[in-house]
This record gives C-alpha cells, sequence and structure tokens, in this order.
C-alpha cells in the first residue's frame, strides 16, 4: 500500500517534501489521489504478410509515463492561508521543473522516478481546495533506492552466484572485475542466466589487463560502456567494444532467480563485483 509520496528537488539544498496519501488531518499538504502509477501501455508492433493470414511480431516498447498528483491543502494546520499553501506547491512543481519522486509502500524498498513538471493547476474559488499536477517521467519504470550488490570470484571453472532479483522488469546492471594487483590476458567472459539451462554471455575476446587497471561494463541502455579504468583517477580508460564476440548479449537480470559467473582462462581466482538497481513496472 502507498502511503507516501517524497519529493525530491533537482536542487540538494531544497528540503524533501514528502505528501502523506490520504486525508491526514494534520498535515498541511496530503495526496487526494494519484493516477498512473499502473504499468505503461506498450506499444506492439506488427507486419502483415502478402498472402498469408495474420501478421508477425516485429517489436514492442512502452513509452513515457504521466503521473497525475491531487493534493490538498489543509489551511487548519501549518498554513495561514490557501495562498501561502499554494505558493509552496509551486516552489516544488512549478511547470518545466525536473524533479524525483519517491514512493514509501508497503512491502518493497522505496521506489523513484524522474519527473517534469507538465502543468500546475487549482481551484481559486473551490470551498475544498486542491490542486491538480502532471508529470512526465521520460522513463516509464521505478527504480529502487537501494543498490543491489553481487559477488564472486573468476576462473577457469567458476562457481555461479545465485541470488533472488524482486524487480518485474528486466534490470541492466554495472560490473567491475579488478586484478587484484597481478596483470591478466586472455579472454573473459561474463555469464547469465535465469531458471534457463543456457547462459547468456557477454564476452570478451583476448585482452590485456594491466595491474593498474580493471575491467568496467555498464549495460544500462544509453549509456553502455566496455572499457578498461585505471584503479587511480589518473590514468587514461580504454574503449574495449571492438574486443566484444559477435555473439555477445549485453547483460541483464530477470525477475526471480539469476545466476551469475565469471570465466576466465587462469586457474587463479580473481574477485568481481556486479550492481543493480531493481526495476519495477508498476506500483
Amino acid at each position: 500500500m502507498l502511503s507516501s509520496i517524497e519529493v525530491h528537488a533537482a536542487q540538494s539544498t531544497v528540503a524533501v517534501l514528502t505528501l502523506p496519501v490520504g486525508d491526514v488531518p494534520t498535515a498541511p499538504l496530503h495526496i487526494r489521489k494519484a493516477e498512473g502509477l499502473e504499468p505503461v501501455k506498450a506499444d506492439v508492433n506488427t507486419l502483415g504478410y502478402s498472402s498469408l493470414d495474420g501478421e508477425t511480431y516485429t517489436g514492442s516498447h512502452a513509452g513515457k509515463r504521466n503521473i497525475v498528483l491531487t493534493v490538498g491543502l489543509n489551511t487548519r494546520y501549518g498554513y495561514a492561508s490557501v495562498e501561502q499553501a499554494r505558493r509552496q506547491v509551486y516552489a516544488y512543481f512549478m511547470p518545466k521543473t525536473m524533479l524525483e519522486l519517491w514512493f514509501v509502500t508497503s512491502g518493497r524498498p522505496k521506489t523513484k522516478i524522474l519527473c517534469y513538471v507538465e502543468s500546475c493547476e487549482n481551484d481559486r474559488w473551490s470551498q475544498d481546495p486542491t490542486m491538480t499536477i502532471s508529470l512526465i517521467c521520460p522513463k516509464p519504470y521505478f527504480q529502487s533506492t537501494q543498490l543491489g550488490l553481487v559477488t564472486g570470484m573468476s576462473n577457469l571453472s567458476p562457481v555461479p552466484q545465485e541470488f533472488i532479483y524482486n524487480g518485474d522488469v528486466i534490470a541492466p546492471v554495472v560490473f567491475d572485475f579488478h586484478l587484484g594487483g597481478i596483470a591478466y590476458s586472455g579472454p573473459v567472459t561474463l555469464e547469465t542466466r535465469g531458471v534457463e539451462t543456457t547462459w547468456r554471455k557477454l564476452g570478451l575476446a583476448s585482452i590485456d589487463i594491466p595491474s593498474n587497471k580493471y575491467l568496467y561494463i555498464n549495460t544500462t541502455p544509453g549509456a553502455k560502456e566496455l572499457t578498461l579504468k585505471g584503479e587511480s583517477a589518473t590514468l587514461p580508460t580504454t574503449n574495449l567494444l571492438g574486443k566484444k564476440t559477435d555473439e555477445s548479449v549485453w547483460t541483464y537480470l530477470v525477475p526471480g532467480v539469476n545466476r551469475v559467473q565469471v570465466r576466465t582462462t587462469e586457474t587463479r581466482s580473481r574477485p568481481w563485483a556486479l550492481r543493480y538497481y531493481e526495476q519495477y513496472g508498476g506500483l
């Protein structure tokens, strides 16, 4: 159950505005209604045949999310007038403003989503003052505010690390492979799977990793990266996209059970870490 919504302004110096859900007598501002929290409708694309019945699936995607909040103004507590309460709402929800909404719900960690204010409207003559705020979220999924971490050791015969991913849509990952001060030369393969038996592989053909660098992989759409980074910030970064094998699939996590392992060509074990944020299609 949704209990409150936190408004985090883009400026870190601005205090977080907490809006409880429901008619809370002691809350100066509260959420009367929150719309647009369900899974976003997907555009499913198909292509017809010239002489066969039916169509073939060509792809699909989920568009932007539109959240609409109805905020009640309570002048019996906290504000001297409706005008003062209205100006407080304007301070956070002026159109074109970028902000994050954090949702506090029972049974799961806090989730957040990046939004831009589309409109902030009110009926000045209503006996029961409320304001209606429309927010556009370019990315449709809610993201956990808690970072997930899985660690393990690489070698020629790695032991898979098994864990539960509680999100309900697939999630990208950030992966680090540190060498512990000893250089490595050879292939590296990041392997993942769910309950199926076939491993999805993100492989690098033979690469040379100096002792003062580490392998960094980011599979976030629009921000994908496959590089060697320096253990020191003064060292240059090396792009490894050209080393990716043809059969490679960018790593992602699936809802439920996931298994991860890192394969090299040496018997020496080296530490790796995989980080992720759970993502949800709706609240």
